[in-house]
C-alpha cells in the first residue's frame, strides 16, 4: 500500500512562469525522441516512509525523509527530475508519479513534466489508461470532512508549501492546462479558495475551475495576492515575507465568485427511496415534442404496447442520429457532453418487443439502405485508386534503387513520395447502428465513424453478456468502453487486436447509444 504523503524526492527549486505540458501522452501516438529508464520500486522503503509520515507532520516528514521516490527511478535521457510528486487514490493506493525537470534539460528553456504509472512493482513511462486524481486526494477528503477550507493552486509545489503551513491544499494533475470536471464533486458543499498564478493563463484557469465548481461547492472565492510580478505564485508571495495569516485574511475578504444559493439547477426535490411503488405513466405530454408524441402514440396504439417502450427507444434512435455533434445543457450549471442514451427493455415473451424495435428503428435502417450503395461505390473507387498509387510508388522506389544517375534517382523518389501522399483514407461506411460487437471492434468502429456509434438489437442478451463479462476468463465486468462513451470521456486503446503491436486508437469526443 502506498500513500499520497510520501511525495517529494528533495528540496524544490524556484519555478519559472511557463509550464510545459507532459509529452508522455504524445509518445503513445508514436513519438520516440526520448529514452526513459524505469526501475523497480522499493516498496518496503516506501511503506516505511509512510509509517514515519503518518506518525507526524505529513509534509515535513515527506520532505525530511523523501528519498523513497528517488530521482533515479524517473530518469529521462540521462536527466534526473528536480521534483517528484506521487498521485494516489482516495484509499492511498499509488497510481502515478509526476516528475518535474529543470529548464534546459528536456524542453529547451522551459521546465517540463513527465508522467509515470505504476505497473506491478515498477514505474513505467506515461499514464496509459491511468486517470490521475487530485493531488494528495486522501488528505484533501479528510480535511473537507472536518469542515476545513480548501485552497486550489496551480502546481504540486505550491500545494506542498500550503500543506506545510498547515492549510488544506490541492491542485489538478494537469496544472493550468486543464481542469477535469470529474474532480469537482470532491468539493461538494465545501468552502473553496482559488489561488491563480499571476498571469493570463492562471487567471483563465481559475475562472474555469470556479465555473466547474458552481452548484457544487458552497462558497467559491478567487483570491488575488498583491505585489506579485508576472508569472509568480503563492510560493513566491510567501517567500517574499508574507505570513500565512495574511493569506487567510485575503481569502476571507475575497469577493464571492460563486455561491450555491445563487445558482438554481432547476431540479425538483429528490424522490425518497422506500418500498417499491407502482410506476407512473410515461409523461408524454410534458416530456416529448408534438412530432415525437404523435409518433409514439400511434406506434403504441398500433402494436398494443405501453407508450413508455417506443418513447424510450425513440430517444436511443435520436442519440444514434445525433452522435457526438451536440452537447446537452441540462441546467444553467450543468451540461452533458453528448446525447448518449442507454435503454434496456425487459419483458416476457409475446410482448411485441421485436415489432416495436423494428418500427422505431426503421428510419435508421432506411437511411442505411439509401446511403450504403453510394458509400460502397466510393470505397471501391478509393480502394482501386489506393492500389494503383501503391503499385506506382513501389515501382518508382524499385527503379530509384537501381538508378545510377542521382538526378533520375531523385525523380523516381519524388514520384514515389507524391504517390504515397496522394493515398487517402477510404470513405466511411454508412452505418447507423450495429447489433452485436466486441469491445475492441466497437472502439475501432467508433474511431472509423468519427467517435460515434450505436448498438441496437431486439435481442439484448449478447450485449449484456459482453458488458457483464460472461466471456471473460475471470468473470469480471468489461464495461469501461461503455462507461467512457456514455460520459463523453476520451477513449485510448493501444491493445486493439491480440498482437503485441496492436494499433493505437484515440477518441476525444466519444458518443454511444445502446
Amino acid at each position: 500500500m502506498f500513500s499520497h504523503d510520501a511525495v517529494e524526492s528533495h528540496e524544490d527549486e524556484r519555478r519559472s512562469s511557463d509550464v510545459k505540458a507532459p509529452r508522455s501522452e504524445s509518445r503513445l501516438a508514436g513519438r520516440s525522441d526520448e529514452s526513459v529508464e524505469c526501475h523497480a520500486l522499493d516498496a518496503e522503503r516506501v511503506d516505511a516512509s509512510i509509517q514515519r509520515t503518518r506518525a507526524g507532520d505529513g509534509h515535513a516528514a515527506s520532505l525530511a525523509e523523501g528519498n523513497d521516490l528517488e530521482p533515479k527511478l524517473f530518469r529521462v535521457d540521462g536527466h534526473y527530475p528536480e521534483g517528484v510528486y506521487l498521485y494516489a487514490s482516495a484509499d492511498g493506493d499509488a497510481l502515478a508519479v509526476k516528475a518535474r525537470f529543470a529548464p534546459g534539460t528536456l524542453a529547451g528553456e522551459n521546465k517540463s513534466f513527465r508522467w509515470f504509472q505504476r505497473v506491478g512493482d515498477r514505474w513505467t513511462s506515461g499514464l496509459g489508461g491511468t486517470q490521475a486524481p487530485l493531488y494528495r486526494l486522501a488528505g484533501l477528503i479528510a480535511a473537507l470532512r472536518r469542515g476545513e477550507r480548501a485552497f486550489v493552486v496551480e502546481g504540486e509545489k505550491c500545494a506542498d508549501v500550503l500543506l506545510g503551513s498547515g492549510l488544506n491544499a490541492t491542485t489538478g494533475p494537469h496544472g493550468s492546462s486543464k481542469w477535469d470536471p470529474a474532480h469537482s464533486h470532491v468539493f461538494q458543499g465545501a468552502d473553496v479558495v482559488l489561488l491563480p498564478d499571476n498571469d493570463a493563463v492562471g487567471h483563465r484557469h481559475m475562472r474555469d475551475v470556479a465555473a466547474s465548481l458552481t452548484g457544487i461547492a458552497k462558497v467559491i472565492r478567487i483570491a488575488e495576492l498583491p505585489g506579485l510580478t508576472d508569472g509568480q505564485d503563492v510560493d513566491d508571495w510567501l517567500a517574499a515575507g508574507h505570513a500565512v495569516e495574511d493569506l487567510l485574511g485575503l481569502a476571507d475578504s475575497a469577493p464571492l465568485e460563486r455561491h450555491a444559493a445563487e445558482v438554481s439547477d432547476g431540479w425538483g426535490e429528490p424522490i425518497v427511496l422506500g418500498c417499491q411503488a407502482e410506476a407512473s405513466p410515461m409523461p408524454l405530454n410534458e416530456g416529448a415534442p408534438a412530432l415525437i408524441r404523435d409518433f409514439v402514440s400511434e406506434v403504441a396504439a398500433a402494436i398494443k404496447v405501453d407508450p413508455a417502450a417506443p418513447f424510450a427507444l425513440v430517444q436511443v434512435v435520436l442519440s444514434a442520429a445525433a452522435g457526438n455533434a451536440f452537447s446537452i445543457r441540462v441546467s444553467p450549471a450543468h451540461s452533458e457532453p453528448n446525447l448518449a442514451r442507454y435503454v434496456l427493455w425487459s419483458a416476457a415473451s409475446g410482448e411485441r418487443k421485436s415489432a416495436t424495435f423494428r418500427v422505431v428503428t426503421s428510419p435508421l435502417a432506411e437511411w442505411v439502405r439509401i446511403n450504403e450503395p453510394s458509400a460502397a461505390a466510393k470505397r471501391a473507387d478509393a480502394k482501386s485508386r489506393e492500389a494503383y498509387l501503391l503499385r506506382k510508388a513501389e515501382d518508382a522506389e524499385r527503379r530509384a534503387a537501381k538508378e545510377k544517375s542521382q538526378v533520375e534517382e531523385q525523380k523516381f523518389l519524388r514520384t514515389a513520395r507524391e504517390s504515397r501522399e496522394a493515398m487517402t483514407v477510404p470513405p466511411r461506411r454508412a452505418i447507423a447502428f450495429i447489433g452485436d460487437t466486441t469491445q475492441p471492434a466497437l472502439v475501432r468502429l467508433m474511431a472509423e465513424n468519427g467517435g460515434a456509434m450505436a448498438i441496437m438489437s431486439a435481442d439484448a442478451r449478447q450485449v449484456v453478456d459482453d458488458v457483464l463479462g460472461k466471456h471473460r476468463a475471470d468473470g469480471s465486468t468489461d464495461d469501461s468502453v461503455y462507461l467512457r462513451a456514455h460520459g463523453g470521456d476520451r477513449i485510448d486503446r493501444a491493445r486493439v487486436g491480440n498482437t503485441a503491436t496492436g494499433e493505437f486508437l484515440g477518441i476525444d469526443n466519444p458518443s454511444l447509444a445502446v
